[in-house]
């Protein structure tokens, strides 16, 4: 997705507030770690190890496949066939969108994590409000997560449908291509003598289902990319009315009972005893000037 490779370098603001220069990988991005953050685990994606791409072209990938689920068509095949193939080319949609969304949340939370650091300088409301909002955090985190799957199930495991122009356009195009291809292909006897054979019906059926599934996936790519970006990342963690920037509301503080909102600001014990200690001071000066005066 990345065109072209450029190194970025930033500085970024880590939990305690110290500001470091992180250089940004090869492909142009720059990510946070999300294990800086535990929280986030339970929460996050699971990404596998990429699979090696097959060593079979893709035509004899499709022969492969249509030969094994075939039946007694005649110059047409089983259109069940197109949803089994393209689960197979979308295999690693799951693991790209949920690397991407781990990024995207690690990004936000850190800058959450960074805001609220910069916001309450003292370490000790900072941790207890943290501890608060933390909840809420996971809880819109985990509906990004939910969303994306639901995109994958809806994308990878149900028909194939579309009503982008551009899928019909795409698919006249690759066959009046191949069309325009000699219906003839050479192949050589004993005798080295070259001889036109004509194109079998099955290989006529294995390159109009690969016209079919690469007009498919080209629409159905561009729409889930788009869907993660917008009905996902940009809903759930930016534009949206329940983003992790609403989490800490006026809502939020009416709604803390007296002991959690003691917990978050009120005087921790040295302060109280501090306090009570200059009071009692105060009290005791102010009896002796009386006394003075009298």
């Amino acid at each position: 997705m990345q065109s072209g490779k450029l190194k970025l370098k930033e500085y970024s603001t880590n939990r305690s507030g110290e500001e470091k220069l992180v250089d940004g990988q090869d492909d142009g991005s720059t990510t946070i770690e999300p294990l800086e953050y535990p929280e986030l685990i339970s929460i996050l994606p699971t990404v596998s190890t990429p699979r090696p791409p097959l060593s079979e072209s893709i035509l004899e990938w499709i022969e492969r496949e249509y030969k094994s689920s075939r039946g007694f068509e005649l110059g047409t095949f089983n259109p069940s066939i197109l949803p089994t193939l393209f689960q197979e080319l979308s295999m690693k949609w799951e693991d790209l969108a949920g690397a991407y969304v781990t990024n995207v949340i690690a990004t936000v939370h850190h800058f959450c994590s960074t805001l609220l650091t910069r916001l309450c300088p003292e370490e000790r409301v900072m941790t207890a409000l943290w501890s608060l909002l933390i909840d809420g955090l996971l809880q819109r985190y985990s509906k990004l997560v939910e969303h994306i799957q639901f995109l994958l199930r809806t994308e990878r495991s149900g028909n194939l449908l579309t009503t982008n122009h551009y899928f019909s356009e795409t698919l006249d195009k690759l066959r009046s291509e191949r069309s325009a291809e000699p219906t003839e292909s050479f192949s050589f006897s004993s005798g080295n003598a070259a001889q036109r054979t004509p194109v079998g019906n099955l290989e006529h059926t294995v390159r109009d289902i690969r016209d079919i599934l690469q007009s498919y996936y080209q629409v159905a790519r561009k729409r889930f990319v788009d869907n993660v970006c917008m009905q996902g990342t940009d809903y759930h963690l930016i534009t949206g009315p329940n983003t992790p920037l609403h989490v800490f509301s006026p809502r939020f503080v009416v709604d803390l009972s007296d002991e959690r909102l003691e917990a978050v600001a009120g005087e921790d014990i040295t302060s109280i005893q501090q306090r009570k200690s200059v009071e009692k001071e105060v009290e005791s000066l102010t009896e002796g000037r009386r006394i003075l005066v009298a």
